[in-house]
């Protein structure tokens, strides 16, 4: 029998799907097929298998863990995509501020996910502590990850020091300290501000009473069809005048939209309508 090229083998595709699910409880249906089908093709080609079947055979613990990083692969940096974050902290954050203030709130809660190895929910701890604590309202921060590796470095909140080039002098100073070793860690006083925990947007519920959620270059992960279902999860989590941010090559689209108004396409920030989902 000739051997079949992995693009031809639908069949052998889905028999890794499932083996996957099924032993490992990790459900590679939720992300794009052809993202899907280069990331495995990068471990196929590192075993030297030429089919599906042969590297179904091949897969045991390790190659799964191997398989897990290179399909949730995590690019971050403190405060990635700077024009998006100075969005917030000239216009979304002192809107939101201002609002909560009125409303005799102290507390500020927002929602990182897919938070990676924490960059981003530390940036945003930073921006909101400095925006809104002279209100009286305290940042809280839910980051949540897929993946209980890149978590835990999260809450170690260390960082080499060349990771600090997007942080501000006077951030570098009051949030984070440069150790001798090369390493920058993230101020404790800080760290209490955020809160890490393992969530897949598809599968878990989402938590509720969020002021703000970050849910950037996220979204591209997942087809068209199940962007639907996100948004609705994340209009639930919002409270009614809450904000979205997505990347800067996501959208919203469809349904969706009836329940957001858009703050700014540019920078991809919408803001939490009443609407029927």
């Amino acid at each position: 029998m000739a051997t079949l090229l992995p693009e031809e083998d639908p069949e052998g595709f889905a028999a890794l799907v499932q083996k996957v699910l099924r032993e490992h409880g990790f459900d590679l249906s939720q992300y794009k097929p052809n993202y899907l089908r280069r990331r495995v093709a990068v471990r196929m080609r590192a075993l030297g298998a030429t089919s599906y079947q042969g590297y179904l055979e091949r897969m045991d613990e390790q190659e799964f863990r191997l398989l897990h990083d290179r399909i949730t692969i995590h690019v971050t940096e403190f405060f990635r995509d700077a024009e998006a974050f100075e969005f917030l902290r000239k216009e979304a954050l002192p809107a939101l501020g201002a609002r909560l203030a009125r409303e005799g709130a102290q507390e500020a809660w927002a929602w990182s996910a897919g938070c990676s190895t924490g960059e981003e929910p530390y940036s945003l701890a930073m921006m909101m502590d400095e925006a809104l604590a002279p209100l009286g309202l305290a940042p809280r921060i839910l980051a949540t990850d897929i993946d209980q590796a890149v978590l835990e470095k999260a809450r170690r909140g260390l960082y080499p020091s060349k990771d600090a080039r997007g942080l501000k002098e006077a951030w570098k100073r009051r949030y984070v300290r440069e150790r001798a070793d090369g390493f920058l860690e993230v101020a404790e006083p800080l760290r209490r501000m955020v809160s890490f925990r393992e969530h897949h947007l598809l599968s878990g519920p989402p938590p509720k009473g969020m002021d703000l959620i970050l849910c950037r270059n996220v979204m591209i992960y997942f087809s068209k069809e199940q962007h639907q279902p996100l948004f609705a999860a994340f209009h639930r989590a919002l409270n009614p005048g809450g904000i979205l941010v997505l990347g800067k090559t996501e959208s919203m689209m469809g349904r969706a939209r009836e329940g957001f108004a858009c703050l700014s396409a540019r920078e991809r920030v919408y803001q939490r309508q009443e609407a029927a989902e």
